[in-house]
């Protein structure tokens, strides 16, 4: 059976195949294809997009829709990601490093219970899942945050901005006076880990309206991405390690997620070999019809066999892309 549409987002692809080398299976089927720049920069509102979502100001509900796909029944309130980060004082500024992801569950439980026993009377509420912590807030959906991969550096003008502006720094604060004491911090750091000083809250919103999913199936490790699935009717499947393992269908969409490599060399040639390579292959071979690349950057590549034909496109680095 032949797939007629194969969509592929993988927004950081772009920058992971800019730092690498080379990347020649890739660079035929980037420059060979017809190109348009007009999709949004940010991973979440390109999702948001290739869910036929209207575009709307403010904070998508990225939290809301990660509780979504884990329990698949409506709720109130206003959710958001809270995703463990590490913070560092730099003179008369705190930076953001990075998210602490080698949380054990135990952790992961023990954080969760210190944060609710100190917040849940005043209305906050935090919870793990399968997307990872989700926190729900007593202050006004209207908050304007900001997405945790546009976060990295000085956090003063990233912090969460609306009519609870004070209100919302008032409690950062506070919980991370709870987590500098925190017995789970004292452990990772006689451990040699990096500590949890604080939780970055992202993507406020409630439930949004149903919009069914114009993808016949959904391969997927996002949260975000399973719950635009979820509610719009259907079930994502999870995400194969190569092409040649992916079921064929009529419209399939494929969000990549970056797999583990200890350089952006070896992470480029894992995935010449895994996708890029048999792609190219499958698409002059007619099996399959028309490939959709989000790659990032705000890219649209659409990619037919006949366009491969072009020989006279040259591939050329990646980088050029910018």
């Amino acid at each position: 059976m032949t797939t007629r549409t194969l969509a592929i987002a993988a927004p950081w692809l772009l920058k992971a195949a800019a730092a690498a080398d080379r990347a020649p299976a890739l660079e035929t089927l980037f420059w060979r294809g017809n190109r348009r720049k007009y999709l949004p920069e940010s991973e979440s509102r390109l999702y948001w997009q290739l869910f036929n979502r209207a575009p709307i100001e403010g904070d998508l509900p990225v939290g809301a829709l990660c509780r979504y796909a884990d329990l698949g029944e409506t709720f109130e309130g206003c959710w958001l990601k809270a995703d463990p980060v590490h913070l560092v004082a730099d003179r008369d500024r705190v930076m953001l490093t990075g998210a602490v992801t080698d949380l054990e569950p135990p952790e992961i439980q023990s954080l969760v219970k210190a944060f609710n026993d100190l917040f849940c009377e005043d209305g906050w509420q935090l919870e793990a899942g399968d997307a990872g912590l989700r926190l729900r807030t007593p202050l006004s959906c209207t908050v304007r945050t900001t997405p945790l991969d546009e976060a990295i550096g000085d956090i003063h003008s990233l912090l969460p901005d609306g009519p609870d502006r004070m209100k919302w720094h008032r409690f950062l604060t506070e919980l991370q006076m709870l987590l500098y004491g925190s017995p789970l911090n004292h452990e990772r750091e006689a451990s040699g880990r990096v500590p949890v000083n604080s939780l970055w809250p992202w993507g406020a919103g409630e439930i949004p309206p149903i919009v069914p999913s114009p993808w016949g199936s959904v391969h997927t490790q996002d949260g975000f991405v399973a719950g635009l699935v979820r509610r719009g009717g259907g079930a994502s499947e999870t995400v194969p390690d190569s092409f040649d393992a992916l079921p064929a269908s009529d419209d399939r969409l494929l969000v990549l997620p970056v797999p583990a490599a200890e350089t952006r060399e070896i992470l480029m040639s894992s995935l010449e070999e895994q996708w890029f390579l048999p792609l190219e292959k499958a698409l002059r071979a007619h099996r399959l019809g028309r490939l959709l690349l989000y790659p990032g950057n705000g890219w649209e590549v659409i990619i037919t066999s006949g366009l491969l034909h072009r020989f006279w496109r040259r591939r050329r680095p990646l980088k050029e892309a910018f």
